[in-house]
C-alpha cells in the first residue's frame, strides 16, 4: 500500500469519525429512521470515492452535506416520496424552538415567556406548520442552517452555490417562514376566539 493511500484512509478516518453521527442525524430528519443508516453509509461511500474533493473542500462537514442532499433525494425519487419528510424528535423541538423563534422569525419576547411544555409543544408544531407551507428550497436552507447550524459560506457549500448567493435565499426564507408562522398564530387566535364566543 503506497503512502498517499496509507494517509488517505487517516485523513478520512478522522473526518468519518466526526461526521458520521452529525450527518446520521441530517438522514433521520428527513427520511425513514430504518433507511437512514444505510443512507448514511452511502454518503461516506461516495466522499471516499471523491475523496480528493472533500479533503479540499473549504467546509467538509458543508460538503457531506451536498453529498447527503443528492443521496436523500435519489432515495426519494426511487421511492417516490413527492417531499422529504422533516421529523421533530425531543431535542429537535428544543432546537427547532430556539433556532427559528429567535434567529428566523424575530418572534416577540412573550412568546418565551410560557414556561409549561404545553406552549413548547404548541410553539413548535406552529413552527412545522408553517415550515411545511414553504416551497422545499425554503425548508431546506432553513434547516440546514437551524438543524444542522450551517452559516452562509457553509451552506454555499452544501447548495454549491455562491455565499452572498446562500446569504439572500436565507434572508428570504427567513421572511417567509415568519410571515407563514403568523398567518398559522392569527390563525389558532381566530379559532380560540370564535371558540369563546361560541361558548357564551
Amino acid at each position: 500500500m503506497s503512502t498517499q493511500s496509507t494517509d488517505d484512509q487517516r485523513t478520512f478516518t478522522r473526518t468519518y469519525t466526526q461526521a458520521y453521527p452529525k450527518v446520521l442525524a441530517y438522514m433521520r430528519r428527513r427520511s425513514d429512521i430504518d433507511a437512514a443508516a444505510d443512507l448514511t453509509a452511502e454518503v461516506f461511500v461516495r466522499a471516499w470515492n471523491s475523496r480528493s474533493q472533500l479533503f479540499h473542500a473549504h467546509h467538509q462537514l458543508a460538503w457531506l452535506y451536498g453529498v447527503a442532499r443528492n443521496v436523500l433525494l435519489e432515495y426519494y425519487r426511487r421511492s417516490e416520496h413527492t417531499q422529504t419528510s422533516l421529523r421533530t424528535d425531543t431535542d429537535d423541538s428544543t432546537y427547532l424552538r430556539s433556532e427559528f423563534l429567535t434567529d428566523v422569525t424575530q418572534t416577540s419576547e412573550s412568546t418565551f415567556a410560557a414556561p409549561d411544555e404545553t406552549a413548547l409543544v404548541n410553539t413548535t408544531l406552529d413552527i412545522r406548520q408553517a415550515l411545511s407551507t414553504l416551497a422545499p428550497a425554503d425548508q431546506e436552507i432553513l434547516t440546514l442552517h437551524a438543524w444542522e447550524g450551517l452559516d452562509s459560506a457553509e451552506l454555499a457549500e452544501a447548495l454549491d452555490i455562491g455565499t452572498s448567493a446562500a446569504r439572500v435565499r436565507l434572508h428570504r426564507a427567513r421572511a417567509r417562514l415568519s410571515v407563514a408562522l403568523n398567518g398559522v398564530e392569527e390563525a389558532h387566535k381566530s379559532k380560540h376566539t370564535n371558540s369563546n364566543k361560541g361558548a357564551r
